[in-house]
């Protein structure tokens, strides 16, 4: 009997039921920040557009917040994801930092049934936390806008955006880097 008692014990314990809980993973979201922005007054004289696709890249649009290391891999956080797929979360970001750049007179969403001659296709090329630097956490974004209108590529740009993150807030810190890659994007493409 005490056999059978120290055996049930013995495997309730290896089988990790008795201990300390490891901690919730926290989850993180990403909106505008329009202090991270020079915005500006839309320009009339542009045409409007259509925000028609967001695109996120592997390995950056899983919900595991990517960590670029020293070495040139990328590990992704136990223990920091984002609260949605990437592709979700930076729809509406997308949207008004697009209107807050003011290269457009104005901006229709995706879902909108509204036509513009133009649309514009934005493509997440990274969106992760870089870590390669001594000390040094930022969180990075690079976006490319790409301008078609009749099927043909009219323009096409990249933006960078960056913000420290050594607080821990990575709501704050992606916030910022996506909506400074999105505006710095827009605002190079050539629409002449």
């Amino acid at each position: 009997m005490k056999n059978s008692v120290f055996l049930a014990i013995a495997s309730i314990a290896l089988s990790g039921c008795i201990g300390s809980v490891p901690d919730a993973p926290k989850y993180w979201t990403v909106e505008f920040v329009p202090a991270a922005v020079d915005t500006a007054q839309r320009n009339a004289s542009r045409p409007m557009v259509k925000l028609s696709s967001i695109s996120v890249s592997a390995p950056y649009s899983g919900s595991s917040i990517a960590v670029m290391r020293k070495d040139g891999s990328v590990a992704f956080d136990a223990y920091n994801a984002f609260a949605a797929p990437p592709v979700a979360l930076l729809s509406n970001a997308a949207y008004e930092a697009v209107e807050a750049s003011g290269v457009f007179s104005s901006v229709i969403r995706s879902q909108s049934i509204a036509s513009s001659p133009l649309a514009l296709e934005l493509s997440v090329v990274r969106l992760a936390l870089d870590c390669r630097g001594d000390a040094a956490r930022k969180a990075t974004a690079v976006v490319r806008a790409t301008v078609v209108e009749s099927r043909a590529v009219k323009s096409s740009a990249v933006g960078h955006g960056e913000a420290d993150a050594a607080d821990g807030d990575y709501s704050k810190a992606f916030s910022e880097a996506f909506s400074r890659a999105v505006c710095e994007a827009a605002k190079r493409l050539s629409l002449e």
